[in-house]
């Protein structure tokens, strides 16, 4: 097939829209390599297990086939960043010998911008290895147009859209004007955020003025301009005196599941008023999980503890947040040999959001209807490591991807999976994206 011929990195609208049929077709070309390819890379276990993970095997497969494209890779770990473990977003103490974050760079002296693209290497816990479909979570199973397997939809896919993006676009381009960062980072899942991190800092010392990012660990059929913050709190309670017993301390802990009801009703009303996170007002207001009871030796006191997920809308203060929670709670104290504290368990994460008139978001748009022929919906996402794009990268990006948005098949659910044919989309609809940034 002839390569696109260009002429000062412009080409008319007619052309453009054609080489973006182009692409398609070769996608759709390529779509038996890219199966095989998604499937193996299931099959290399790359699992999060804080304060460690098993990223490296993977990394290397990813590092050894950017490479046989032509890419220049660059490899290392997080924390080998200079400046980065003092740095505001930064997440300490976790380890990462052996967890390196894969670079690759396709990079002219002519190209005066640069695109980001970036997806995570690790997965989520496994539970049960027999209770997947193929006895194990790493199958990498095809079937009835899906592919099963632990990362199927979180975050590999975002992985092997970068790969195959590339790929057909150097087949029919005959030279790519504009420069572009490929980037697979570890430590994602749980609250890691680091490799992410260390990924948009190295990028941006290496390739000239990033003009936008795609976080490529979205949901099928829609973009996120914006992501929603926050994080694990701890609720600890105790009742001390001579006269207390288990029953006061679960008295006490009823109340304050009650005062957090309260809390959350409240907080469900928002993000209904919220267009870009309405979805969520009924799951990702706050979650409520099992408490503990227990006795001390020392003293006979009466504990409790609880943990709750929280997550905060664009614009909201942490500090406020929390303030407003913890006087909700303390309400639930009815004499002074009661005590209630709240803590956070890990950092949060920050929120982010973009305008929607953003040539990122536009595009994205405009390739999706072109390609599908139907409007691509426009969501918050939940937390995520797109803050660190838009808040610290200093460039706007969204979320974007192919991952199964409810069940079945869900990220970090059992039998995880993601349709074959809204891979090849998402592959379709980047290298389109990255053609406007590119000739426009």
């Amino acid at each position: 097939m002839q390569k696109q011929s260009i002429i000062n990195n412009k080409i008319k609208k007619n052309d453009l829209i054609n080489l973006k049929k182009r692409v398609c077709k070769e996608v759709e070309r390529q779509k038996y390599d890219i199966i095989k390819f998604h499937s193996r890379s299931i099959q290399i276990p790359s699992v999060n297990t804080p304060p460690t993970g098993g990223e490296a095997k993977y990394q290397a497969f990813i590092a050894a086939q950017m490479k046989k494209m032509g890419l220049e890779v660059k490899t290392f770990e997080p924390d080998s960043i200079k400046g980065i473990i003092d740095h505001p977003a930064y997440n300490k103490g976790i380890n990462y010998k052996n967890r390196p974050n894969v670079l690759g760079f396709y990079k002219r002296k002519q190209n005066k911008k640069s695109i980001l693209l970036m997806a995570h290497a690790d997965t989520e816990l496994t539970g049960k290895h027999e209770d997947w479909i193929g006895k194990t979570p790493f199958s990498g199973i095809v079937k009835d147009n899906k592919i099963y397997g632990r990362g199927a939809g979180d975050n590999k896919d975002g992985v092997t859209t970068m790969i195959f993006v590339f790929n057909v676009l150097k087949k029919l381009c005959k030279d790519i004007p504009i420069n572009l960062c490929f980037a697979s980072v570890v430590d994602e899942e749980q609250g890691g955020r680091n490799g992410s991190l260390a990924g948009i800092i190295y990028a941006k010392k290496y390739i000239p003025d990033i003009v936008a990012g795609i976080y490529l660990d979205g949901y099928e059929k829609s973009v996120s301009p914006g992501n929603l913050g926050g994080g694990i709190l701890s609720i600890k309670i105790k009742c001390k005196g001579s006269q207390v017993t288990i029953d006061d301390t679960f008295l006490l802990l009823k109340r304050v599941y009650e005062r957090l009801n309260v809390f959350k009703k409240k907080r469900k009303k928002k993000f209904f008023k919220n267009n870009l996170f309405k979805r969520y007002y009924e799951s990702l207001t706050m979650r409520i999980g099992e408490a503990k009871l227990g006795t001390n030796d020392i003293g006979g006191a009466q504990y409790g503890e609880l943990n709750i997920s929280v997550y905060l809308l664009h614009g909201e203060k942490e500090k406020v947040f929390l303030n407003d929670l913890n006087r909700c709670i303390l309400q639930s104290k009815k004499n002074k040999n009661e005590s209630i504290s709240l803590s956070r368990k890990i950092k949060f994460l920050e929120t982010s959001e973009i305008s929607q008139d953003e040539p990122i978001v536009s595009n994205i748009k405009s390739n999706y209807n072109l390609i599908t022929g139907k409007k691509i919906n426009v969501y918050g996402s939940p937390m995520c490591d797109l803050f660190l794009m838009n808040n610290h990268g200093g460039f706007p990006s969204v979320m974007m991807g192919s991952g199964r948005s409810s069940k079945p098949g869900i990220a970090h659910s059992l039998n995880e999976f993601i349709y074959v044919d809204r891979l090849l989309e998402t592959i379709k609809i980047t290298a389109g994206t990255i053609i406007d940034f590119a000739y426009n």
